[in-house]
């Protein structure tokens, strides 16, 4: 029997029925994947999230008292950022937004001499303050500035995660972040050191000096001597500018770190992450991958 004008329409439309929907399968399975396992982990390796990323916000540790600004933005694997001790938290605004991928960028201030109590009502801070007591005894008046900003950099550490962190410094800040590799080395995941002083770093003759009473100059830090600096065996990315001046006789900074590598940035000088911000994210990044993939991390 013929088939009927209306048989055959039908037929028609049940057949471009079938195949629109065979051609919806794969984006269908592609939004089962993505919402089974996360936006990020769905995307092309080395792609970015930014469609997730938000402003990074502001807040302040209160430590005994005292306020400490902080930026903070991202989230997953902890990187404490310790500024010079002129530098404004702000101002690495740009490095927490190139890090909020994978990480959890945390700037903060450390407190000086000047660090005062916080007024009744904090600030104009968008997250809550974080509240700090110290243990009994910790901070004894005796105590040197470099021994109290070190025990305050390990309870913050202590407060955002139980997990070592990835530690970066500039200036006094990356001074104090060699300190805490080298007297708390399970604390620390990396360390990126960014325009270190060549003046810190002492000889083994400095230090014996130093014991004997014999005055050294004022800029050395003992700590920082070629024989204790041998035993940081965790990765050290050191970022130095071409144009700052205190690199320029023979000392390499961190000479004596068995696993460091440089990287210098043209047009930079004692502030490379203002003044070269781009080239230093792009360094900064990379070395952190490298290490999340060394760890076999996804």
């Amino acid at each position: 029997m013929p088939a009927t004008p209306v048989l055959i329409a039908a037929h028609r439309a049940r057949t471009k029925r079938l195949t629109l929907a065979h051609a919806a399968l794969p984006s269908l399975a592609l939004i089962v994947v993505a919402a089974g396992v996360g936006w990020a982990q769905a995307k092309p390796a080395g792609s970015r999230a930014h469609s997730t990323s938000t402003a990074p916000s502001t807040g302040a540790f209160i430590v005994d008292g005292v306020r400490l600004p902080y930026l903070r933005g991202g989230r997953g694997d902890v990187v404490l950022v310790l500024p010079d001790s002129a530098e404004s938290v702000e101002s690495w605004r740009p490095q927490v937004m190139a890090l909020d991928d994978r990480h959890l960028a945390v700037v903060y201030q450390r407190r000086n001499e000047t660090t005062a109590a916080p007024s009744p009502g904090g600030g104009n801070a968008d997250s809550p303050d974080v509240v700090l007591h110290s243990v009994a005894g910790s901070d004894a008046p005796s105590s040197s500035p470099d021994a109290r900003r070190l025990r305050e950099l390990l309870r913050l550490a202590a407060a955002l995660t139980p997990d070592p962190v990835h530690l970066i410094g500039e200036g006094e800040g990356a001074r104090l972040a060699i300190r805490l590799a080298l007297e708390h080395p399970e604390r620390v995941r990396s360390l990126v050191v960014s325009a270190p002083d060549p003046r810190w770093f002492t000889s083994d003759a400095d230090v014996a000096a130093a014991r004997a009473g014999v005055s050294i100059r004022a800029s050395a830090d003992t700590m920082l001597a070629c024989r204790r600096l041998w035993r940081i065996e965790l990765p050290v990315l050191v970022i130095t500018g071409e144009h700052d001046w205190r690199n320029s006789g023979d000392t390499a900074p961190l000479r004596c770190v068995r696993s460091s590598r440089e990287q210098l940035l043209r047009g930079a000088a004692m502030q490379p992450h203002l003044e070269a911000s781009q080239d230093f994210n792009r360094a900064v990044v990379r070395f952190l991958e490298r290490r999340r993939m060394t760890a076999g991390e996804p």
